[in-house]
């Protein structure tokens, strides 16, 4: 199936020109992927076996590496010149088909649940479906090197959970985080990343826009603060959280932030639980 002859089109689809074509010996199934030329001819050889006419929907790999998806439609016929049979081929590019759209849809599907997989299995926390540590530290780490917001750290304790487990049991104590992980998430909203750093300790990010004043940050810190408290109060044993709140300065490291936050949860624990504190770093 050596190729014979091609028109101008031809080197748009598949990137050869009429001149590489007479240059050398070029056959059709110089076009077919390697890996991909066996089942190729077999499906060319089983068509023509029923019928003269081959319609065939296939990728061709193109003179630069790059892959492409066409439609053929390839018929035999007698050439009375040549007295020999030929083939005669029109290609048509079907990338933007509603066929190969379908196809491309489908492949990002499937890349869109392998990264869905990829969030539940090795970012998630299992129980929780927040953030886990090493997924809050990397995304918190990168926004810290961007500069571009405002971030306030807040780490959270529930408090005498050790207690609530023991006395109402191992299943009711995964409910109550569960519950603490929903509160938080939703008090967050889409402003902020939302993590179990590990058993009954909890870590969020804020995200602010460079202008905003730090009483609004705080007055929202304690909106979140209120609503999460009220919340595990309301449950039957539950007994509220405590809260520590650092501020992101230049050049602070995302260890360094931490560090501030858990000293001012230590402090609200101290002082006697079920309480914010702030850990400012200036003044």
């Amino acid at each position: 199936m050596k190729i014979l002859s091609v028109d101008d089109a031809f080197e748009t689809i598949t990137g050869y020109s009429k001149d590489d074509i007479r240059k050398k010996q070029f056959f059709q199934v110089d076009l077919i992927p390697e890996e991909e030329r066996t089942e190729y001819l077999c499906k060319v050889n089983a068509e023509l076996a029923k019928c003269p006419v081959v319609y065939l929907e296939h990728k061709i790999r193109r003179k630069d590496g790059t892959d492409n998806f066409v439609f053929c439609y390839g018929r035999v016929y007698y050439d009375s010149a040549a007295r020999s049979q030929r083939f005669e081929i029109t290609i048509a590019d079907i990338r933007q088909t509603y066929s190969m759209k379908r196809l491309l849809d489908a492949e990002q599907n499937r890349a869109k649940i392998r990264r869905h997989y990829w969030e539940r299995t090795y970012r998630k926390d299992s129980l929780t479906g927040l953030l886990n540590h090493a997924a809050f530290r990397s995304d918190l780490e990168l926004k810290l090197l961007q500069g571009k917001c405002r971030i306030v750290m807040l780490m959270m304790d529930m408090d005498h959970f050790k207690e609530y487990n023991d006395t109402y049991g191992h299943h009711n104590g995964d409910k109550y985080l569960i519950l603490m992980a929903q509160t938080l998430e939703a008090a967050l909203r889409k402003e902020g990343r939302a993590c179990r750093m590990g058993g009954d300790e909890f870590a969020a990010a804020l995200l602010f826009q460079p202008d905003v004043s730090e009483e609004k940050i705080q007055e929202r810190v304690r909106m979140i603060f209120d609503k999460i408290n009220l919340t595990l109060k309301a449950v039957e044993g539950g007994s509220g959280l405590s809260m520590g709140v650092a501020f992101a300065e230049p050049e602070l490291t995302f260890n360094q932030l931490y560090e501030l936050a858990d000293k001012a949860l230590y402090q609200a624990k101290e002082s006697g639980r079920g309480r914010c504190v702030f850990y400012k770093t200036r003044g």
